[in-house]
């Protein structure tokens, strides 16, 4: 599939038209019909990475070089799955003050080094 099928795809995905994007990339309408009706044209590095950004997919989706718009494989997609818990602990640090959110990552870099010691001390029992 070609860079104009993609985009069509994704606008039909998110009930869009080709001027409504052109509208949002403040683009004459005739300059994304170029690429989008001619399957031998493809965009310059810069014009496809506005219309990645506006569509928000990936440019490698764009270009038709994965079916997964943000680009990504399933395992660095699982890398960024997060459990409920540390949602509800993100959202809470978003609520912070500048100077809490200092406190807060004071106090979990203290525990972090803590763990790291007790992880070393550990091994040291396990040799001797």
């Amino acid at each position: 599939m070609g860079f104009g099928q993609i985009v069509n795809n994704e606008l039909l995905k998110r009930d869009m038209t080709p001027a409504d994007l052109s509208r949002q990339l403040g683009w004459n309408t005739g300059v994304l019909s170029q690429y989008m009706n001619n399957p031998d044209r493809d965009p310059r590095l810069s014009t496809a990475a506005k219309i990645a950004k506006a569509l928000d997919v990936s440019l490698d989706y764009l270009a038709g070089l994965t079916d997964n718009p943000s680009g990504m494989c399933a395992e660095e997609l699982e890398g960024l799955r997060v459990d409920a818990e540390a949602r509800a602990l993100l959202r809470g640090f978003d609520q912070l003050t500048p100077e809490g959110k200092h406190v807060i990552v004071e106090q979990v870099d203290f525990q972090l080094s803590k763990n790291r010691a007790q992880v070393s001390d550990s091994a040291v029992c396990e040799v001797a």
